[in-house]
C-alpha cells in the first residue's frame, strides 16, 4: 500500500500504540509530574515544591550543557512564548526590592522559577511527534487522581487522615483528598475531562477507549463531592471548548452523551446516601461507600460498553451526508442560536434576575455556611462566600500601587489591614485579581500576555490542522480554558500539581510544528502534509535530507534543518544554536539560585522550629542563626531567634531580634505583637504598648486584639 494511502486510511489515536522512546518519555512526563504533585498535597509545600523545581532545572542544565536538548526544533513563536513568560517571572523579581515582604516575594519567585522550568522541560520533552502520549499521559494521571478521590470518601480508611477537617471542621462534607483543597482538586479535574474525551474518541484500541469513557463518571462523581462551584463551570467550559473545536462531532456528542448518563447515575447515587455525602465516617457512611463502589463499577463497565459500540459505529458505519456541517453553516447555526437565546433571555427577565444574582453573590452574609447541606444545595448557592470582598480589596491595593504592585505573595498583609470582612486570608482567590494586587497592572499585563500566546497559539492551529492533529488542540485548548476559568475564580495557581498540568498542555500548544500540525500562520502557507507531503504539496521524502535511520537526516518541522548529525548545518545556525543553549544555560543558573536560596533559608528556619519543639534551644538558635546568614533580607530567621531567645529567658536580646523582623516585613503584624511581648518581659512597658497599637493597627480585625 502506498504511503500516502496508508496514512490516510491509518485511524487517528490518542492511545500508545508500539510507543517510541519520545513517546513513552512525553507520555511519563506528563502522568508523573502532575500525579506526583497531587499526591504530595498538589505541592503545596514550600519545600517539597522548591526541591521539585530544584531538581528540573538541574536536568535542563545539565541537557543543555551536553546539547541533548532538541532547541534547534523550536521556531520563533516558540521563543517568543518562553521570553513573555520569562519577563512576567523577571518583573516578579524586579518587585522584590520594593516589596512589602522580601522573605514573601524571595518565595513567590521560586513557585514562579519552578513554573518556567516545567514549561521548559516540556517543551523539550514533548516533541511533535510526541504530542499525543502527552495528553494520553496527562489524561491517565488525573483519573488517577479523580479515582483516588473518590476511593478516600467511600472508605476513608484506606487513605491517610484527612488533616482538612482538622483544620476547617465545616468543610468536613467537601471532598479535598490528595490536593487537600476542593476547588484545587476539582479544578485538576476539570483540567484533564477535555484529555479523557479525547482519547475515549479516538484511541486505536477500543479497551482505552472504553477505560478511558468508563473514567469520566467517576471523575464527576469526584467534582461533585467537592462541591465546586468553579470547578463545574470549569468542566462545562473546557467541555464546551473541546466540542466547538473538534472534528466530526457527531460521535464526540455520542460519547459525551454516554458519559453525561454514567455520571447523572453516580451523582444521583451519592445524592441519594446523605451520611456519605456529608461525610459523617459512621457506619452508615461506610455501608453506603461499599454500596457505590458496587455502583460505580457496574456504571463505569456500562459506559466502556456503551463506548465500545460508538467506536466500532464510527469505524465501519457510514454516516448520511446531512449530519455533516460545513464550517460557515455551523457558525451560521451558532449565530442564530445565540440571538434566540439573548431574546428568550431578556423576555424572560434574565436581566433582573441576573442583576438580583449578582447582589447575592457580593453578600457576605450569604458566605455563612449552613451545617448539613448537602452538595445540591452547596451547588446552587449563589453567594460568592467573600471572593467579591477579596476581589474588590486586590483592586484597592492596585490602584494604591498600579505601576508595581504590593509585592509578590503580600496580599495577606493588606487584606488583614484593609480587608473588609474578619476572615483569614492569604490568597484573593483569583489569579489575576492577586496579580494586580502585588505586581501591579504592569505584571498583570505581561501575565495575560504570557498566558495568551500559550493558550492562542493552539487556537491558531486549529485552522488547517488535519482531524488526529485537530483532536489533539482541542483537548489542549479545552484543557487551558478550563485551567483559566478555575484560576480566575479559585487560589489554584498556588497549587503546582494543577499549573504543572496546565502547563504541559501550554507546551503542546506552543511547541515546534509537526507534520499535519500547522504554524499558525496562513492556510496552506507551509503546512506540511499529514500524508507526507512538504508544504505546497511537495514530497517531503523526495527531499535528500529525508529518509534513513530513524532521527537521522530528518526534516526540523521549524524548518531549521535536520535535527540529528546535520542539525544546524553551516556557521551561521552553528552560533545561533550555540548562543541559544547559552542562554538557557545562564537562565538555568539563575532559577536554581532563586529556587535554593529559598528551599536552603525554609528548610534551616524547619530545623530551628522542630529542636525549639524539643527544648534543644542551642541547636535551635544555630539553626536559626544559619537561615538568617543564608537570607539576611528574610523576617523569619529573626522572628525564630527572638521566639527561642524568649524561652531562654534572653529577652533584651529576643526584643533586638523581634525589631529586626519588624524591619524586614514591616507590614506583617505578627512581628510587631511577638515585639511587644518581648518588651513587656524585658520591663520596657511604653515600647511594649508602641508595638501592640501598631500590631493592632495592621490587622485591627483580629480576635486577638478584639478579646
Amino acid at each position: 500500500m502506498p504511503a500516502t494511502t496508508r496514512a490516510q486510511a491509518a485511524p487517528a489515536t490518542l492511545g500508545l500504540v508500539r510507543p517510541d522512546p519520545r513517546g513513552a518519555a512525553a507520555f511519563g512526563l506528563a502522568f508523573l509530574l502532575p500525579t506526583y504533585l497531587a499526591f504530595a498535597g498538589g505541592g503545596y509545600d514550600d519545600v517539597l515544591r522548591d526541591e521539585v523545581g530544584l531538581g528540573i532545572w538541574w536536568v535542563l542544565l545539565l541537557g543543555v550543557a551536553v546539547g541533548v536538548l532538541p532547541l534547534a526544533s523550536w521556531d520563533r513563536r516558540c521563543w517568543i512564548g518562553l521570553a513573555a513568560f520569562g519577563a512576567f517571572v523577571v518583573w516578579s523579581g524586579l518587585a522584590i526590592t520594593w516589596s512589602q515582604s522580601s522573605e514573601r516575594s524571595v518565595n513567590e519567585l521560586a513557585r514562579l522559577s519552578m513554573y518556567a522550568g516545567i514549561l521548559v522541560l516540556a517543551l523539550a520533552t514533548i516533541t511533535p511527534g510526541a504530542r499525543r502520549q502527552a495528553v494520553s499521559g496527562l489524561a491517565a494521571g488525573i483519573g488517577l487522581v479523580g479515582l483516588a478521590a473518590l476511593l478516600s470518601r467511600l472508605h476513608p480508611s484506606w487513605f491517610p487522615a484527612n488533616l482538612t477537617v482538622d483544620f476547617l471542621p465545616l468543610a468536613r462534607s467537601r471532598l479535598a483528598y490528595p490536593l487537600n483543597y476542593w476547588n484545587g482538586l476539582a479544578g485538576l479535574l476539570a483540567l484533564g475531562v477535555p484529555a479523557t474525551l479525547a482519547v475515549a474518541d479516538s484511541a486505536r484500541r477500543l479497551p482505552v477507549r472504553a477505560l478511558a469513557a468508563g473514567s469520566l463518571p467517576v471523575t464527576a462523581a469526584a467534582v461533585f463531592l467537592t462541591g465546586s462551584r468553579g470547578g463545574a463551570l470549569a468542566v462545562g467550559a473546557g467541555l464546551a471548548v473541546y466540542l466547538a473545536l473538534a472534528p466530526e462531532r457527531l460521535p464526540k456528542l455520542a460519547t459525551v452523551a454516554n458519559v453525561g448518563i454514567g455520571s447523572a447515575v453516580m451523582v444521583a447515587s451519592i445524592a441519594g446516601r446523605p451520611s456519605l455525602d456529608h461525610n459523617l465516617g459512621t457506619a452508615l457512611a461506610h455501608q453506603e461507600g461499599s454500596q457505590l463502589i458496587v455502583i460505580g463499577l457496574l456504571t463505569c463497565a456500562g459506559v466502556g460498553l456503551v463506548e465500545v459500540g460508538i467506536g466500532l459505529a464510527a469505524r465501519h458505519a457510514r454516516r448520511p451526508g446531512w449530519v455533516a456541517v460545513s464550517p460557515r453553516r455551523a457558525l451560521a447555526l451558532a449565530a442564530v442560536t445565540a440571538i434566540a437565546a439573548a431574546g428568550v433571555f431578556a423576555a424572560a427577565g434574565g436581566p433582573g434576575a441576573a442583576s438580583r444574582q449578582w447582589e447575592s453573590f457580593k453578600n457576605p452574609l450569604l458566605a455563612l455556611p449552613v451545617a448539613g447541606q448537602d452538595s445540591f444545595q452547596r451547588f446552587g448557592a449563589v453567594s460568592g462566600n467573600g471572593r467579591y470582598q477579596a476581589w474588590s480589596s486586590a483592586l484597592d491595593a492596585a490602584a494604591a500601587h498600579p505601576w508595581g504592585g504590593i509585592g509578590p505573595g503580600t496580599f495577606e498583609f493588606w487584606w488583614e489591614s484593609h480587608g473588609s470582612l474578619v476572615v483569614y486570608l492569604r490568597n484573593a482567590h483569583s489569579l489575576f485579581f492577586e496579580t494586580a494586587a502585588e505586581v501591579g497592572f504592569v505584571g498583570l499585563g505581561l501575565l495575560v500576555i504570557a498566558l495568551g500566546l500559550l493558550v492562542g497559539r493552539g487556537v491558531s492551529r486549529v485552522r488547517g490542522a488535519d482531524p488526529e492533529r485537530r483532536l489533539v488542540l482541542a483537548a489542549v485548548v479545552g484543557g487551558c480554558v478550563a485551567f483559566l476559568v478555575s484560576a480566575a475564580v479559585d487560589w489554584v495557581w498556588q497549587l503546582p500539581a494543577v499549573v504543572a498540568a496546565f502547563l504541559v498542555l501550554a507546551a503542546i500548544a506552543l511547541g515546534p510544528a509537526g507534520a499535519g500540525f500547522p504554524t499558525g500562520g496562513r492556510r496552506g502557507r507551509g503546512r506540511l502534509d499529514p500524508a507526507g507531503a512538504g508544504p505546497d504539496g511537495a514530497r517531503a521524502d523526495a527531499r535528500p535530507a529525508a529518509g534513513g535511520l530513524r532521527g537521522r537526516g530528518r526534516l526540523d518541522p521549524a524548518g531549521a534543518g535536520s535535527v540529528g548529525a546535520g542539525a544546524d548545518a553551516g556557521p551561521a545556525a552553528g552560533g545561533l544554536r550555540g548562543r541559544r543553549r547559552l542562554v538557557l544555560v545562564g537562565v538555568a543558573v539563575a532559577a536554581i539560585a532563586a529556587i535554593g536560596i529559598p528551599l536552603v533559608g525554609t528548610s534551616e528556619l524547619r530545623k530551628s522550629q522542630a529542636q525549639a519543639a524539643g527544648a534543644h534551644l542551642g541547636p535551635a538558635l544555630a539553626r536559626a542563626n544559619a537561615a538568617g546568614h543564608v537570607e539576611p533580607f528574610a523576617a523569619g530567621p529573626p522572628l525564630q531567634r527572638a521566639l527561642v531567645l524568649e524561652l531562654a529567658g534572653r529577652y533584651a536580646d529576643g526584643a533586638a531580634a523581634a525589631a529586626a523582623a519588624t524591619r524586614s516585613a514591616p507590614t506583617d503584624w505578627r512581628n510587631w505583637l511577638v515585639l511587644s511581648r518581648l518588651d513587656a518581659e524585658r520591663g520596657a512597658p511604653g515600647p511594649a504598648l508602641a508595638a501592640f497599637r501598631r500590631a493592632r493597627t495592621l490587622n485591627p480585625h483580629s480576635l486577638v486584639f478584639l478579646r
